[in-house]
């Protein structure tokens, strides 16, 4: 058998192990069980004294690695299977989303009261950006061991007073850094990124703040982290993590999270129920207006703060700009993924089962559109994204008709513009 001891700042509360059948489990520590700070790692995980079996032991952890080519990427710079989801924790799982760490030994106070860094020069950033393309995490970089779920490259990173550094041993990061992608038939993706995510904020949705940088000549969405304050870790878990789902199920489609479902956990689980599937519907609103059709499960998360609530929002981006990419929405508004063939029983619907008054569904999408399009023309004139207007005016068209879809449907009094 063999384990990785799970801690939160100086505490050892819990180890995950694996057997010989491949079979995960996960225990808290008794001390941490007696703990009064002490909190569940994961709905799904909630404190107990008994071990966790497999399924949600496995699902937790596992959500915390990355997906796609970049798990094919790391598995042959470590020199592991891609299917040894262990062997990636105990390799990157030092900083991670949310709070917690993996080792093999117990980390003790001592490793986590040495803050170091390592500061990077402009030629040695521009030198890692391009390196991550062959060396995702910076894997076997001495000193890290860093990761993150999904399939896009990206690196937990330190920045501060404008200098950019690695974290090194315990340190926790406060950024991500995620390069324009290589695949050609996605172009500027970190513009499209920032662009909507800014506009997320400027509409008043709580996101995460976001810049857009270039390094090297090469598109970079500068990412502040929201788990991370004052150098501490905050603690997070997505909604895969809090159903037991495992990321490759994270589509509604392969049984992953559905509107519904978001809604009942929102429900049992939220410190403010009522604050949180506002929050939920002003999420789906503003996807289905950007035209993100590959919002899914592992892109809501919870925080805790010390109250459990819906994180800020992140990864919102427009998929529709890209004819190459699956236009089908991840997630079915009333039983409807094809945008265009959602009606008003499809919303009315959608509150049925997420137990949202149809009128506030009405009013946020009133709000939503007019603050858009006004946020979105001014936004589209700043400095920085106006050498993009290739993007941001295939985002602004998308917004526009999809906003108008959405006032014929809901046959409110919903008026575009100011």
């Amino acid at each position: 058998m063999k384990t990785l001891y799970v801690s939160y700042q100086n505490s050892h509360i819990g180890i995950l192990s694996i057997d010989e059948q491949q079979l995960y489990q996960f225990q808290y520590k008794q001390s941490w069980l007696d703990n009064a700070n002490a909190f569940a790692l994961s709905c799904s995980l909630p404190l107990q004294k008994a071990p966790f079996e497999h399924r949600f032991s496995y699902a937790f952890f596992s959500n915390l690695i990355p997906e796609g080519d970049l798990r094919y990427k790391i598995a042959h710079l470590l020199g592991i299977s891609e299917e040894n989801d262990f062997a990636f924790l105990e390799a990157i799982g030092g900083e991670i989303a949310g709070a917690i760490s993996l080792s093999t030994s117990v980390i003790t106070q001592a490793d986590l009261s040495t803050n170091i860094q390592r500061n990077l020069s402009s030629e040695e950033l521009a030198f890692i950006v391009e390196q991550l393309d062959s060396q995702p995490f910076l894997v076997n970089e001495e000193g890290l061991r860093l990761s993150l779920a999904g399939a896009q490259n990206k690196l937990p990173i330190i920045y501060q007073d404008q200098v950019f550094a690695l974290p090194l041993g315990g340190t926790a990061s406060s950024h991500i850094l995620k390069p324009d992608p290589q695949r050609k038939s996605i172009p500027k993706l970190a513009v499209n990124e920032a662009f909507c995510m800014t506009l997320a904020k400027r509409c008043r949705l709580e996101s995460a703040s976001v810049e857009l940088i270039d390094i090297a000549d090469r598109h970079c969405v500068l990412v502040q982290r929201y788990d991370r304050k004052n150098k501490q870790r905050l603690h997070q878990e997505d909604f895969c993590q809090a159903m037991g789902i495992v990321s490759f199920n994270k589509y509604e489609s392969e049984g992953g999270p559905s509107f519904a479902d978001c809604a009942k956990l929102i429900s049992l689980y939220s410190s403010r129920p009522a604050a949180d599937k506002k929050r939920l519907l002003q999420w789906t609103l503003f996807n289905y207006l950007i035209g993100n059709a590959d919002a899914h499960g592992k892109n809501l998360s919870f925080l805790q703060q010390p109250e459990r609530v819906i994180s800020p929002f992140y990864d919102l981006l427009s998929t529709a700009i890209y004819p190459e990419l699956n236009q089908r929405m991840s997630m079915k508004v009333g039983g409807e993924n094809r945008p265009k063939w959602i009606m008003k029983r499809h919303w009315e619907k959608y509150c049925d089962v997420t137990q949202i008054p149809f009128r506030m569904l009405q009013r946020e999408a009133s709000s939503l559109i007019r603050l858009m399009t006004k946020e979105a023309d001014l936004l589209a004139e700043e400095t920085v994204f106006l050498e993009h207007n290739d993007v941001t005016s295939q985002i602004k068209s998308i917004i526009q008709e999809r906003q108008s879809w959405l006032t014929l449907r809901l046959k409110a009094n919903i008026k575009k513009g100011a």
